[in-house]
């Protein structure tokens, strides 16, 4: 694996003071990009690997080829080039691209500002010091962009955010929680600041969509400090030790919105402009706003629902039975609205209006919506961690004045 040189300063001491806490806003921290290989300035073909094939519709790639990014690694920070072909369809002219992985580290010192339209430039100058291509910031702005990850930034103590995770977990709906999982810390972790405790939501980034997302909870001081120790040490540990960044109780939550095929379900879901987020261009032009939307839209996809089954019930042996199937269906995803469809097969309109009457004193001894508010009623700091997460009002919560 090359290196990218460049020529190490004490940049960071002669720029304006940085923000010491970092913004809770959410940001933008990678994408994977696509360039047609006629629009750069230039290219060096003896480093860039043979073309691997790729799956316009989805914005996948096929993985039986043994071919491997090239890597360009400078003080922590790697730039992956692909060369890849795609064919021609019926709205889009095929050709050679190049394929490249931004990622948030190439503003280096300015890392926490996120990959913003600001920041264009630099991160254009950072590719064209690869030497292996030249490109202008309109052709990057314009070209396409997939594999995005969303991130937001928070504080929280390390025994806080142990607890608000484990609590978090145990919200999530019935119907996903095959779909989360917990990961804890290695024993080698002695120190608690930097252990690596965290939440995933979908079976994997790779196979994320817009049904089961792919989210992470993870303590992004513990991550700089172990998988990205060159990058901290180099660019990150000046600042902290001049008193321009506040890194301690650093926590993280990420989103991934994984390919074309996300992004068309999130345009039919009016989550998203129709442009589909195509180019690299319309994605940096969404407002906070829209962020945030995008944000929670995937966030929700866990915690649409605060149902939980009661334990106990005290139904007649007939309305067991039924209680049984409704539980089933719950587990299974399946709404109030649709479960209560159950109204439709009487054939009168007072058979409708028991059969409906009847569902409704099933579904309520059977379940329970207090679950998530006993939670918050017991422990203020989950209530504050879910309403800075925008789940209050989807789970029911208030919040409630200081004591």
């Amino acid at each position: 694996m090359a290196k990218i040189q460049h020529n190490k300063s004490n940049y960071w001491l002669n720029t304006k003071p940085l923000a010491s806490v970092i913004s809770q806003n959410p940001l933008i921290d990678s994408y994977g990009i696509l360039i047609r290989e006629d629009q750069l300035i230039e290219i060096d073909y003896k480093v860039i690997t043979s073309p691997i094939l790729y799956y316009e519709n989805t914005g996948e790639f096929i993985e039986t080829l043994p071919v491997q990014p090239q890597k360009f690694i400078n003080n922590g920070i790697t730039l992956r080039f692909n060369r890849v072909h795609l064919n021609d369809s019926p709205n889009f002219k095929g050709g050679y691209f190049i394929k490249l992985v931004i990622t948030s580290k190439m503003l280096e010192y300015h890392y926490f500002n996120g990959l913003n339209i600001s920041n264009i430039e630099q991160i254009t100058n950072y590719i064209n010091s690869s030497d292996i291509i030249k490109l202008t910031s309109s052709t990057l702005l314009n070209s396409v962009v997939n594999d995005i990850d969303i991130c937001r930034n928070y504080y929280s103590s390390a025994n806080t955010y142990r607890d608000n995770l484990d609590s978090l977990y145990k919200s999530v709906i019935d119907s996903k929680k095959n779909f989360v999982s917990k990961f804890t810390p290695k024993r080698t972790d002695t120190e608690i600041e930097y252990q690596n405790i965290g939440l995933i939501f979908g079976e994997n980034r790779v196979q994320g969509n817009y049904k089961n997302p792919f989210i992470k909870f993870y303590n992004k001081i513990g991550e700089l400090k172990t998988k990205s120790s060159e990058f901290y040490n180099y660019y990150l540990l000046p600042q902290v030790e001049n008193n321009k960044l506040e890194l301690t109780n650093l926590r993280r939550v990420e989103i991934t919105i994984k390919n074309s095929a996300h992004k068309v379900s999130l345009v039919k879901a009016n989550i998203i402009p129709k442009n589909g987020l195509r180019s690299l261009n319309d994605l940096y032009m969404l407002s906070n706003d829209q962020m945030n939307t995008l944000f929670d839209a995937h966030l929700y996809k866990y915690f649409d629902r605060s149902i939980r089954l009661k334990k106990d019930s005290s139904l007649n042996p007939m309305d067991s039975m039924i209680a049984y199937f409704i539980k089933l269906n719950i587990k299974n995803g399946v709404s109030y609205e649709e479960l209560e469809n159950v109204k439709s097969l009487g054939l009168t309109k007072q058979q409708r209006y028991d059969y409906s009457k009847r569902f409704k004193h099933i579904y309520k001894t059977i379940t329970s919506t207090n679950y998530i508010i006993e939670i918050c009623d017991k422990n203020r700091e989950f209530h504050s961690f879910i309403d800075w997460l925008h789940l209050s009002e989807i789970m029911g919560v208030k919040i409630l004045p200081e004591k």
